[in-house]
């Protein structure tokens, strides 16, 4: 069983790098044969043959060793992930946009994970983490708008808009003569600085000035 776990991702990992057995033979220095043998299990290939594979691949000996998973275990688990957007096929067939089509979402990889359950080496902890994120997201699109209804509008934004309101109203009481008079108490203030700004040979000072006359 060793031997054949080997023979396939010797195979795999061919497939995954995109070469032919004819391609893996050429950089790796072995014969086309040898690589069918070593694939077919009908050998098991010694520590120098094995690093030559491992090195045409661009991976280690260890990672050529140890036990990965099958190309179709490997696109299963790519479907699994991927069967999370059904979400939007939901929200399509249903007409509607709310939480619900998030719950819909989770069934399609509850039936993939119970469907190869048991199977698949990390499918567990894939399914559940998919699961998981997609109830996450469902909880997150109930409270927001809960919270911007119950806590957010009645408590911080009408109170914001009122003491603005107010703001506003008393700006309009506020007598057109309080406002001259403070301007021109500014300009008394500027004239007397910049008075003395004169007197001791400096540039005058100015908040704001429009060159009328230049």
């Amino acid at each position: 069983m060793e031997n054949q776990n080997l023979s396939n991702r010797i195979k795999n990992f061919r497939i995954l790098k995109g070469f032919s057995q004819e391609a893996l033979a050429e950089h790796s220095g072995l014969s086309v044969r040898t690589i069918q043998r070593m694939e077919n299990n009908d050998r098991i290939p010694n520590a120098d043959s094995l690093k030559k594979v491992a090195e045409a691949l661009g991976i280690s000996i260890e990672e050529l060793s140890k036990n990965t998973k099958s190309l179709s275990d490997l696109q299963y688990l790519k479907a699994l992930n991927l069967s999370a957007l059904s979400s939007l096929i939901f929200a399509l067939w249903l007409g509607t946009t709310s939480p619900i089509v998030l719950i819909c979402s989770c069934f399609i990889p509850a039936i993939m994970w119970v469907w190869k359950k048991d199977q698949i080496e990390g499918i567990d902890k894939l399914s559940k983490t998919i699961i998981n994120i997609q109830l996450t997201w469902t909880i997150i699109a109930f409270t927001i708008p809960l919270f911007i209804n119950i806590i957010f509008i009645p408590f911080i934004l009408q109170p914001m808009i009122q003491m603005l309101n107010i703001a506003i109203e008393n700006l309009r009481d506020i007598n057109n003569n309080y406002i001259w008079s403070g301007i021109i108490l500014l300009n008394v203030f500027l004239v007397l600085i910049n008075t003395f700004r004169v007197h001791s040979k400096k540039k005058l000072r100015h908040i704001i000035k429009i060159n009328f006359i230049r």
